[in-house]
């Protein structure tokens, strides 16, 4: 399973905008459940899984096999209709697709960062951002209900500054790279 952002592939699109939210290789199967979204690779391994967190699930999304993507693909970036494609006119280039949101308010050395229940899929060492500040993040713990994770982060990586951040700020996951 391979994320992509050239070429042709399977895409995911949200219904309520139209918005293609992921593109993945042709030969991946993108399974819409009422529940969740479930994406495997050719041979049928669920590899990435999107919960009902997110609200994506077979009411919600719909999937369009095998379509070119335009150029200057990024996730959350163009719309499709079924036939053409059409940049989203709020588009601004980020470090990465939106992610979340912080669920409380943190200051420049806060460590520990209270998100919506989104980091399942996150690894070790992989960077986010938040307003201008990168972090790495570390690992995550869940309450009881799993229904918010809170994240462990080492802040203000690749020369950027720990800053204090405001509940609602978002959090952006660099896809690629």
């Amino acid at each position: 399973m391979a994320r992509i952002l050239t070429g042709t592939g399977n895409i995911l699109r949200r219904n309520s905008d139209n918005m293609i939210v992921r593109a993945y290789e042709s030969t991946d199967t993108i399974n819409l459940q009422s529940d969740k979204v479930v994406v495997t690779n050719s041979s049928n391994v669920g590899v990435e899984t999107w919960t009902k967190t997110l609200n994506y699930n077979s009411s919600t999304m719909t999937v369009h096999t095998n379509v070119s993507l335009p150029s200057g693909y990024a996730d959350s970036k163009f719309t499709y209709d079924g036939s053409s494609w059409a940049q989203d006119s709020n588009w601004v280039d980020r470090v990465g697709a939106d992610h979340t949101k912080i669920l409380a308010d943190i200051n420049n050395s806060t460590t520990s960062i209270v998100v919506n229940p989104v980091c399942n899929n996150m690894k070790d060492g992989e960077t986010i951002q938040i307003g201008s500040e990168k972090m790495t993040f570390k690992s995550y713990t869940h309450n009881s209900g799993d229904t918010q994770h809170t994240m462990t982060v080492i802040r203000g990586i690749d020369s950027t500054t720990a800053a204090a951040h405001s509940a609602g700020a978002m959090v952006y996951y660099p896809l690629f790279g």
